[in-house]
């Protein structure tokens, strides 16, 4: 039986069965949906993707940060995620002061049993507004927005919406993207953020137009570079270009094969170490 603090959040949670395949109601896994994402997370240490669900983003990431917090509000839900994945599960409050802040703190991917308000609302109050975390945020999306009757399990009011937004503004040096259905709340509240479309599918066929919103310009860096392009057809494009390039550099002789990776590493760092 897991443990709770005083807050009622679990200490551990020691998971039960659940399915590899669960799928969630506006879940990320869609192609074109996580490659317009994943395209968007600059380089990060800490990866936190609140509202986790099913945690798509984080499983399609080829190339995954030091340390990834996946955020479920439901005690249930953390649990099912945890044994999916294999990863430890923790409440918040135990995350905070034996991870964040303890002696537990090393790379790996941890669930995490919370309200994702109560983690913004402490991050930026107690712990650290860092440059190197990454927040993708994945909110029910907002109840007039929807053209299906299909509802999560846990929903978020308009109010909370807002609530939620006022919140996200406040960081100054974490990397936050969030996404929506267009609708006025959002475009106002985060007028001064960076937004791209794209295109996903509802479970009923319809295609429908989504916002990612980002407090940071587009990245020159990603975290994980494996779906760059814009499209299939680009990214096929680059594949085949780098096999091209693979196949002539493997037909160099080593001291040719070193140069360049020494004239290339040189050109990365002086480029790149202060973008």
């Amino acid at each position: 039986m897991a443990t709770t603090d005083k807050k009622g959040d679990a200490r551990s949670c020691k998971a039960g069965t659940a399915s590899k395949n669960d799928s969630y109601f506006g879940g990320k896994g869609q192609d074109g949906v996580f490659h317009t994402i994943i395209n968007q997370i600059p380089p990060c240490d800490d990866y936190w993707e609140l509202f986790a669900g099913n945690a798509s983003i984080y499983r399609k990431l080829k190339y995954k940060p030091k340390r990834c917090f996946l955020v479920e509000k439901y005690h249930s839900q953390a649990k099912r995620l945890a044994n999916n994945l294999g990863v430890p599960c923790f409440g918040f409050d135990f995350v905070m002061v034996n991870v964040l802040n303890g002696s537990m703190y090393k790379d790996g991917t941890y669930v995490v049993w919370g309200s994702a308000f109560d983690v913004l609302e402490i991050m930026r109050r107690e712990y650290i507004d860092k440059h190197n975390s990454f927040f993708f945020i994945d909110p029910p999306y907002m109840l007039g927005t929807r053209t299906s009757t299909n509802r999560y399990k846990h929903e978020l009011a308009d109010e909370e919406h807002q609530q939620l937004l006022d919140w996200l503004i406040t960081f100054k040096n974490a990397k936050m993207a969030i996404t929506t259905y267009p609708n006025e709340t959002y475009q106002q509240k985060l007028q001064q953020w960076r937004m791209v479309d794209y295109k996903s599918v509802t479970r009923s066929g319809e295609v429908r137009v989504e916002h990612l919103y980002m407090n940071y310009p587009s990245p020159q860096l990603l975290q994980d570079p494996s779906y760059f392009g814009a499209n299939y057809r680009e990214r096929e494009a680059y594949n085949k270009q780098q096999r091209n390039w693979l196949r002539k550099f493997q037909n160099m002789p080593p001291a040719q094969q070193q140069i360049i990776l020494y004239k290339l590493y040189n050109h990365f760092n002086d480029t790149y170490t202060n973008a």
